[in-house]
């Protein structure tokens, strides 16, 4: 969890949300993908005003996978 400070009223508050997230064995390896989002929400609408992908991810798991549904990628 973190913090944004300013030294005036925001007009929107900030969500960063992971989308099409899924696990994938590769060479032996899982690797964890998705896309992460971040979210611009008016604070007085609730309104989404933009919606801006900032990373698409694929990160080495280094943690038990053995309750996670991986999927096998084929090889290329």
């Amino acid at each position: 969890m973190g913090e944004l400070r300013a030294s005036k009223p925001l007009t929107c508050k900030y969500h960063i949300n992971v989308e099409d997230e899924f696990f994938s064995e590769e060479n032996g390896q899982v690797y964890r993908n998705g896309k992460i989002f971040r979210h611009c929400v008016d604070v007085k609408t609730g309104k989404l005003m933009s919606r801006e992908l900032i990373k698409t991810n694929r990160a080495l798991v280094m943690y038990d996978v053995s309750n996670i549904k991986v999927i096998e990628l084929e090889k290329s």
